[in-house]
């Protein structure tokens, strides 16, 4: 559960998107080495299907984490989200 504080703590963990709603930083650094931690791990899990299969829903996305948390996401809202990293960005990880 979140606090106040993942909000108003300098960096922050939560920020919120109009277009996205609340997103959690942590999730979302593509530095991350920690498993099924970031964009590039999320991306990973639904392009290769390594991820807990869910039905095709041409609505939207469901995403079922290793850590039991679901989350899903209208289809227009999530591919505005997210994209693949290019090759330069890969090379950063």
């Amino acid at each position: 559960m979140s606090a106040r504080t993942d909000i108003t703590k300098t960096p922050p963990r939560l920020a919120y998107s109009c277009e996205c709603g609340w997103l959690d930083l942590g999730h979302m650094d593509p530095t991350s080495h920690r498993p099924n931690e970031g964009a590039q791990s999320l991306w990973d899990q639904i392009t290769k299907e390594s991820g807990q299969q869910s039905k095709v829903d041409p609505a939207g996305y469901k995403v079922v984490y290793d850590d039991g948390y679901v989350s899903w996401s209208p289809r227009d809202v999530f591919e505005r989200c997210y994209r693949l990293i290019t090759d330069t960005e890969k090379a950063l990880l």
